[in-house]
């Protein structure tokens, strides 16, 4: 509630994200975004329009709060942060997170494979399917299951289909549902630099120069 008081008072002037209570957002004299606080427990972000914005944040924030100053960011949350000013570009990726999860689950020296899901399989419930239950326990299940959709939900939307089908099974997984979900973190494996580029309109690679920054979506629902 403190650092509530202070960012959104006077002399800092920020709002808070209604849709986003731990994000903060100030707009300049005309009305565009200046700069943008976001905050995790103890941890911050602060993305600023001009380096002179910058240091005025920081000094204010600097007499209310000590706090260390971790630079340009590259890590936050397990995401690795690329910049890349001249291109206008920006990478987020896990490959941090990713190498984490395969020592834990015993999968560092695993063979990768292209998808994330074996096309030819269809998971069902174990009582339809009787089949033997996940090696260990369900905990241990659950445990991978929960790492992957964190991946799935930040930076890694491409096994998020594969991600929301293991989770339906979280009670009582078979084999087959833990070798699903297994197959998924060796995909990871042979993709942990993949991620999500955000790209300026006006500086991107030979697919996006000239173009507008659009966002495109697309579903095969049947209904």
């Amino acid at each position: 509630r403190s650092f509530d008081a202070v960012i959104t008072g006077e002399e800092m002037g920020f709002t808070k994200c209604k849709s986003e209570p731990c994000v903060y957002v100030r707009n300049d004299a005309g009305g565009a975004i200046d700069a943008i606080i976001a905050i995790w427990v103890d941890d911050a972000v602060i993305a600023a329009k001009s380096e002179s914005s910058m240091k005025a944040i920081k000094a204010a924030l600097g007499k209310h709060f000590k706090y260390t100053d971790g630079g340009n960011l590259e890590y936050f949350l397990g995401i690795r942060v690329q910049r890349d000013t001249a291109r206008m570009k920006l990478h987020l990726s896990q490959s941090g997170y990713i190498e984490k999860m395969l020592d834990t689950f015993g999968m560092t020296t695993a063979n990768t494979v292209a998808t994330p899901q074996d096309p030819h399989a269809k998971l069902c419930s174990r009582a339809i399917d009787d089949t033997t239950p996940a090696t260990g326990t369900a905990e241990n299940y659950r445990s991978l299951v929960g790492a992957l959709l964190y991946a799935a939900t930040t930076t890694r939307a491409d096994i998020s289909h594969a991600v929301g089908e293991l989770s339906r099974y979280m009670s009582d997984p078979s084999e087959a549902h833990m070798t699903a979900a297994l197959r998924v973190l060796r995909y990871l494996s042979g993709t942990r630099n993949h991620g999500i580029t955000f790209s300026g309109s006006s500086l991107g690679d030979e697919l996006t120069r000239g173009l507008p920054t659009t966002v495109r979506a697309y579903s095969d629902a049947d209904f």
